[in-house]
């Protein structure tokens, strides 16, 4: 094979004249239709032949053959003089004549190909894209040196400069047009904002630097065809590998039987689905809760239309801000090329903060004129496309009811496992509230459990399946708050009457929510503010947070510390959203959360006097919204009740007491403290201890675990005076008084 430098050295000759008669002639004895997609390239690259040798008469006028080694590289001087003097050669008209003719038998060809049921790339790329024929002629010769390296060789030739590898935008406007009138209102098509470029089928190349040399003319900027165009063009389906970590493509396989809705609730939202898509380009929100099945109806629906599903994660995308508008305008070229609808996830991206908007702004300009569907997938109603023309459609993809739950249990759980004896799924799935998705990925969990154990014979228990149904529902609230178990029962419990039966009535009202507002009909009465908020109020250790842990476990639910230091800021905004992404993850968790020590967030309010109070009143008022509307269970506790604002504590539904325990109550947690298989000397004075010691709850636990150890170390039963001991210690560390008795000091204060 020649070099380069071989090839320069030869002289610059006129092209030989192509006989379009003949030429003709042969193409139309084979006028059938293509077989595939390379069949119908290799017509066009015939095309782009004669478009070559009509070019090349074209120059051949303007060139004379400069003299040395070198004159391939070389710019002669009487080329420029005879330019200047305006002298041109008009390309032949029998050439006209013959493109004309080839590009009426290629197109003749396509319509034939195409009714017959041919997938031909180009074809379907130029109607995608919605190019036009100059912007179709443009793909064709950049793709032509790409696929067949001749065609490289005489670029180069008719450049007069083989060192060049890259076509310009004059070559490529001198190839198809051949009035300079033509190629300066053509040379638009390369604007930022048209098809080409827009749509990234056409990348301007950069010459040694990340951007074009600012001493280049416009006509002498180097384009290429994007690289994935090629592929595309040339059968490969491997996407580009900026779109990988974010994108894939689903060619559908579910169907609408795979979708696991009541056939009611199934029907509206296919119905919903096709209402929305009768124009064609529809954006359309499918909401529910995640794993509900929003991707499966988006898919199994696409599948039902013979089209792909390009599904897009927010999240991953935004989590390199310097490559978002990149990364979706090639998600968008990725979706026209394949013809494939859009699925957009949006879970976790960060909806409503400042960041999420400006992802949004970006998702919504990279697919603003996008003709096809487009799907948003959210867990709530969102303000992407919220300007789009026509609106946002939403379809809704309620949870399953507890017999399709149940029937997702059993669909899930391992062929090669089986259940323990005795494991009732229906009780599991009227317990944990999943969704599809979520009882898969706790079916697949407690099966792995199973195995670690017995490998060869897996048994999952019951422990396994609610273990994983937790991990599920709490996943991701337990990186926001933290989890509060307890072992307690209300045994453990020491109230008065009244607050006892304050609590029962909180845990009425968890429990038949629904019968009473939905199956009774209440919810018409109250349109909103049906959440359930609770105070507790009281002095320290009188058992605020281990009631919360007990209703949590009586409610079959999960109890979440909330630590307002960590989620209140200083920065405007900041504190709302914090506070959004723990009610969503509450709600999607059906979680019951507690704020310990409110009282530092919903203090008395004062006058507004500056943009802080203001901002700190914004606060209080989001939480008390979200608190209202949060279907689960919130409670907030305060050892100063009087310290939080009235108006606050007015919108709250219960304000329990915890009072501090009287020496009857105190005698009786101090009898609780001690387990049945703890060591005790026969003569505890309990009632003493209460008298004496003015403790409650908590700290009586602690004196209790504080003499243990004492008694654990003296290798002994645990004595009266080892509790005694303990007690003045606790009273002493919290700073309260302790009576005298048997040789104490009268009314002596332990600490000071």
């Amino acid at each position: 094979m020649e070099s380069d430098a071989d090839v320069t050295t030869e002289p610059r000759e006129s092209p030989t004249p192509v006989d379009p008669g003949a030429a003709l002639d042969s193409a139309d004895s084979d006028a059938v239709v293509y077989r595939d997609g390379l069949d119908h390239l290799a017509d066009e690259l015939v095309y782009i032949r004669a478009l070559l040798h009509r070019h090349l008469l074209s120059l051949s006028g303007l060139r004379a053959r400069p003299d040395g080694p070198l004159s391939g590289l070389a710019v002669g001087a009487d080329e420029i003089e005879r330019f200047l003097d305006g002298v041109t050669a008009e390309p032949n008209a029998d050439d006209e004549a013959y493109l004309d003719a080839l590009r009426t038998r290629i197109d003749g060809r396509i319509a034939r190909s195409r009714a017959a049921g041919a997938r031909l790339p180009l074809p379907e790329l130029f109607e995608s894209f919605g190019l036009s024929e100059t912007e179709a002629r443009v793909v064709l010769v950049l793709l032509a040196p790409e696929v067949e390296p001749a065609f490289e060789r005489a670029y180069a030739f008719a450049w007069n400069d083989f060192t060049r590898r890259t076509a310009d935008v004059g070559f490529v406007l001198g190839m198809i047009f051949g009035s300079f009138r033509d190629r300066c209102e053509a040379a638009l098509l390369f604007s930022p904002t048209e098809p080409l470029r827009w749509n990234g089928l056409v990348e301007f190349e950069s010459v040694g630097t990340a951007v074009p040399h600012p001493s280049r003319g416009f006509l002498a900027r180097p384009l290429r065809l994007a690289s994935r165009v090629v592929g595309f063009l040339l059968g490969d389906p491997t996407p580009d590998e900026l779109v990988q970590p974010f994108m894939r493509v689903v060619n559908p396989k579910a169907t609408r039987a795979d979708i696991l809705l009541q056939a009611n609730e199934l029907d509206a939202a296919w119905r919903g689905l096709e209402v929305a898509l009768e124009g064609g380009g529809a954006r359309v929100c499918i909401r529910g809760g995640p794993g509900a099945g929003k991707k499966l109806l988006a898919e199994a629906f696409m599948g039902s239309r013979g089209a792909p599903l390009l599904v897009v994660d927010l999240e991953a995308i935004a989590s390199d801000p310097s490559r978002v508008e990149d990364g979706l305008r090639a998600a968008r070229r990725e979706a026209l090329l394949l013809r494939a609808a859009l699925y957009l996830d949006c879970a976790g991206y960060g909806a409503g903060d400042e960041v999420g908007r400006r992802l949004e702004l970006m998702v919504e300009r990279a697919f603003r004129d996008f003709p096809g569907p487009i799907f948003v997938g959210a867990t709530s109603m969102t303000t992407l496309f919220g300007g789009a023309r026509g609106g946002v459609s939403e379809v809704l993809v309620p949870m399953p009811e507890p017999s399709q739950r149940e029937a997702l249990w059993e669909r899930s759980i391992s062929r090669s496992a089986r259940l323990a004896p005795g494991t009732r799924l229906d009780e599991l799935a009227k317990q944990f509230p999943l969704t599809g998705g979520a009882i898969v990925g706790a079916a697949r969990g407690a099966t792995v459990r199973a195995r670690r154990r017995s490998p060869d014979r897996p048994v999952v228990r019951r422990a396994d399946l609610l273990d994983s149904a937790r991990q599920q529902l709490t996943g991701k609230l337990a990186t926001l708050a933290t989890r509060v178990g307890t072992s307690l029962s209300w045994d453990d419990l020491v109230l008065p009457e009244e607050g006892m039966q304050r609590l029962k009535d909180l845990i009425g009202f968890a429990k038949h929510r629904k019968k009473v507002f939905e199956d009774w009909g209440f919810g018409a009465l109250l349109p909103y503010g049906r959440g359930l908020s609770a105070l507790f109020h009281g002095p320290p250790g009188t058992g605020k947070t281990m009631v919360a842990g007990i209703i949590a476990g009586e409610l079959g639910m999960d109890l979440f510390r909330v630590d307002l230091s960590q989620i209140t800021s200083k920065y405007v905004g900041e504190t709302e959203k914090n506070l959004a992404k723990i009610f969503d993850e509450a709600g999607q968790s059906h979680s019951v959360l507690l704020f310990d020590e409110a009282d530092s967030l919903f203090a008395k309010r004062t006058e507004v006097k500056s943009a802080t109070d203001r901002y700190a009143n914004l606060e209080v008022n989001y939480l008390l919204q979200r608190m209202e509307d949060f279907e689960g269970v919130t409670i907030l506790t305060t050892n100063f009740e009087n310290g939080i604002d009235d108006a606050f504590k007015r919108r709250l539904r219960f304000r329990i007491e915890f009072p501090f325990p009287a020496p009857k109550d105190r005698e009786e947690l101090w009898r609780r403290m001690m387990p049945p298989m703890a060591k005790l000397e026969r003569d505890i004075r309990y009632e003493e201890l209460a008298f004496d010691y003015e403790l409650s709850g908590g700290h009586i636990k602690n004196a209790a675990l504080r003499a243990a150890f004492v008694a654990a170390e003296r290798d002994d039963i645990i004595k009266h005076d080892d509790l005694r001991a303990a007690a003045a210690q606790e009273c002493k560390e919290i700073g309260r008084l302790v009576r005298a008795s048997q040789g104490d000091e009268p009314w002596e204060e332990s600490g000071s």
